[in-house]
């Protein structure tokens, strides 16, 4: 039998990893048009910011899971968490071309984290 307290903290984490992946949504489709303005993007690049990061989360859903079957689901959670922070854009590039990196860094790192909390 899981203690209580350890039910509850368990609880809180998955909670606020599902919301945080919910919020990150959110406030790109709230911050949308500045973005646009900022970076001087088209339409079709905008809808990409919006797009590319919930395509990688998607893709990454099911590697995602078999990843915390095999190494375990508390060493991918800090994996993913790590990833999304401490990677730089893979290239020395323009300012509009990070911005979509790392927004697609933390859609892969979304994907992963997922399933390690849901599973």
């Amino acid at each position: 039998m899981i203690p209580e307290r350890t039910q509850r903290v368990a609880v809180t984490i998955f909670l606020v990893t599902v919301c945080m992946s919910l919020l990150d949504v959110s406030m790109v489709k709230i911050a949308l048009p500045a973005i646009q303005d900022t970076l001087h993007l088209s339409p079709t690049a905008a809808t990409l910011v919006l797009a590319g990061p919930s395509l990688a989360s998607g893709l990454a859903l099911i590697p995602a899971g078999r990843l915390g079957d095999v190494f375990g689901r508390r060493r991918c959670s800090s994996s993913a968490c790590g990833c999304s922070r401490s990677l730089p854009s893979p290239a020395p590039r323009t300012q509009r071309h990070r911005a979509g990196d790392r927004r697609l860094i933390h859609g892969l790192a979304g994907g992963l984290l997922a399933p390690q909390t849901m599973g």
